[in-house]
């Protein structure tokens, strides 16, 4: 990938190791979700990790609908709603810590 005047270019070469991380990361928002814990370990979840990891996870697993082997073009689409469930509870999470 190249990076100039602030966007990416991608090529075809880039697509495979594009692909495994996109792949990597639906399986680790899902194998996260299944426990909610920040460590993956099956064990009582910790205040802040019910509150906000575990419902954060769970939501973006539950709708990262993308196929991993979907065309570029819908990359962005197919990511938008997990990302944004995330970016939900990391903000929630910083407004409870401000507050603490």
């Amino acid at each position: 990938m190249r990076i100039s005047d602030g966007w990416r270019t991608l090529n075809r070469d880039d697509m495979p190791e594009l692909r495994e991380r996109l792949t990597a990361v639906k399986a680790e928002l899902k194998a996260l979700a299944k426990n909610e814990t920040v460590d993956g370990r099956r064990r009582p979840l910790t205040h802040l990790e019910s509150a906000f990891f575990g419902p954060a996870v769970r939501s973006a697993s539950a709708n990262f609908h993308m196929r991993v082997d979907a065309p570029p073009s819908k990359w962005i689409s197919g990511i938008y709603n997990s990302s944004t469930d995330l970016s939900y509870y990391i903000y929630q999470l910083k407004d409870y810590l401000k507050k603490e």
